[in-house]
């Protein structure tokens, strides 16, 4: 599977062995991947009418340390901030790609695994209905998995971004 990386910590190591220029160089492209979501945001929020207000990442994890590491379980994060950086914490490395089946992926790598997960947008609706019934779910990416499908990418980013690759 083709991916256009937009950020992989893991590379930009390796390409930068000076903390402060590798910092810099994940600060830029973080920016430069949430700028991308709000493009889409934007777009998606014209087109269907309607307001963004969370991000989650929905997926699975995968361990070689099989069933003890977690492997094949489902994992999850959301953010009611539009920030990549919200769903990638708590991990040694991440990525942020487009998948050549046009969504969002962000990859957490931890020492035990990777948690593979793709992006959903939720709708105010949909965070109103989510505190509405909070006690139904674990939490907001709970929700997510259960009530919504992974979005897919659409409009000028996908185009643009199909032109850079």
């Amino acid at each position: 599977m083709e991916q256009n990386k937009l950020v992989d910590t893991t590379e930009l190591a390796m390409q930068y062995e000076d903390e402060l220029i590798y910092e810099d160089m994940l600060d830029i492209q973080v920016q430069n991947s949430n700028s991308i979501l709000s493009t889409f945001i934007y777009e998606y929020e014209n087109r269907y009418n309607t307001k963004i207000k969370a991000i989650a990442a929905i997926g699975e994890r995968y361990s070689h340390y099989g069933s003890i590491g977690g492997n094949g379980e489902l994992v999850g994060v959301a953010s009611e901030e539009i920030d990549f950086l919200e769903l990638v914490s708590n991990c040694d490395e991440f990525e942020i790609l487009i998948t050549d089946d046009k969504y969002i992926r962000v990859v957490k790598h931890d020492h035990d695994g990777i948690n593979a997960m793709d992006l959903v947008l939720l709708t105010e609706n949909e965070v109103n209905m989510y505190y509405e019934n909070e006690y139904e779910y674990f939490n907001l990416a709970e929700f997510a998995y259960i009530n919504k499908k992974h979005t897919k990418l659409f409009g000028s980013v996908l185009s643009s971004n199909e032109s850079a690759a």
